[in-house]
């Protein structure tokens, strides 16, 4: 706490060195004077600060001026050394900071004071632009940009800016975006964008004085043109345009006239002739041909059924020589004794009916209704008087 007991505003430690090493070396004390901020102007000036420390390409007679590799920082230093070597000598970074700040203020002071060339006049003068270009006013600066700019630079207090301007003018957030063209017959032009209007712009005496072009300027090409009106002979055409305007031109033998198209009634056989017709045009798509996946799948495929297929004759062969095994063994004891006629007959009969539903099972009939094969009748023996035989009876 002070005398008067109020406490103290603490300082941080960083803000304290600060303001020790600025006091070191006077930094408080000093002034920037008139000559002092030209000589500032005069190194900012310079091709290689320019580009490094506001970012503009600067177009010389070799080509793009190219910055060196130093940074914004080391730019300021130099500058520093070369306005203040003494003060430097003690604190660069210091000095460093406080040309940077004069800078700073220099900008913001332009901008405020170009804001006035920004801006279109009120009134009748509402649409008379007030574009000034980098180097001052020229013969296309209009007459109230003029007295505007001759009203900053006659200001005593802050005489810096026409040279401010020649440096910031093409800077970004400064004036409006614009186009500037090269240097061509007619001098260099800058087109300044601005928002369109739903009324066409007054053309009255204000306006004439703005930008006057004299006769004597004019090329006599320019005076027939005026003479003529709108239409333009072809000897003032480039005649390259004109063959090309020739080439895109369709050339008629004769004019065409329009011709009355009577519609056509529709009738059933006329819509069946242009279905036949339509039908015919359409052409049908090629047959897709198989890839070598398709190929392989077609040959395992046939392989498959063709093994299934002898398969099945081989099983089918396999039961025919079975039953025809069994037959023959049901002879064999017939005649060694073991059966009778009527038993064997029997037992053929029920071999021949297995026979015939295995062949069925083998080939099953379309139809849901499956019939057995009637069987055999079995053959008897009579006499004379009609009984059986005896051999026949057991």
């Amino acid at each position: 706490m002070d005398s008067s007991g109020t406490a103290e505003t603490p300082v941080p430690a960083k803000a304290k060195c600060r303001r020790q090493n600025a006091a070191d070396i006077g930094i408080e004390a000093m002034k920037w004077t008139v000559d002092l901020v030209n000589s500032l102007l005069t190194i900012i000036e310079r091709l290689e600060i320019q580009k490094k420390m506001f970012g503009i390409n600067v177009i010389t007679e070799d080509g793009e001026e190219k910055a060196n590799g130093d940074s914004k920082s080391k730019c300021l230093d130099g500058i520093a050394r070369e306005l203040f070597p003494t003060e430097s000598a003690i604190n660069i970074k210091s000095m460093s900071l406080h040309i940077a700040g004069k800078i700073v203020n220099l900008q913001n002071t332009y901008r405020k004071k170009a804001a006035q060339l920004k801006q279109t006049g009120g009134g009748v003068q509402e649409d008379v632009p007030l574009y000034v270009p980098n180097t001052g006013p020229d013969h296309d600066t209009a007459p109230l940009a003029r007295n505007i700019w001759d009203r900053l630079i006659s200001d005593d207090k802050w005489p810096f800016f026409a040279r401010c301007h020649s440096l910031w003018a093409t800077c970004n957030s400064t004036i409006p975006p614009m186009a500037t063209t090269g240097i061509g017959p007619h001098g260099r032009t800058a087109t300044v964008y601005r928002p369109l209007v739903s009324h066409p712009l007054p053309f009255n005496d204000q306006m004439r004085k703005i930008a006057p072009i004299p006769d004597e300027l004019l090329e006599p090409a320019y005076h027939e043109l005026l003479n003529l009106g709108d239409v333009i002979p072809d000897s003032l055409i480039d005649p390259i345009l004109l063959q090309q305007v020739q080439r895109s031109e369709p050339i008629f033998a004769h004019t065409p006239t329009a011709t009355k198209v009577v519609p056509k009634t529709s009738s059933g056989s006329s819509l069946s002739e242009m279905a036949q017709k339509a039908q015919a045009s359409v052409h049908k798509a090629p047959p897709k041909a198989d890839s070598f996946e398709d190929k392989v799948l077609k040959i395992s495929s046939t392989g498959m059924k063709l093994s299934r297929k002898r398969e099945q004759e081989q099983l089918q062969i396999q039961r025919q020589q079975l039953h025809l095994d069994e037959q023959r063994q049901v002879l064999q004891e017939k005649n060694a004794g073991l059966l009778s006629t009527p038993q064997a007959k029997q037992m053929l009969a029920r071999l021949v009916d297995e026979d015939t539903e295995n062949d069925d099972d083998a080939h099953p009939s379309p139809s849901i209704y499956h019939c057995k094969r009637r069987r055999v009748s079995p053959e008897w023996s009579c006499e004379g008087d009609g009984n059986l035989a005896s051999s026949d009876v057991e």
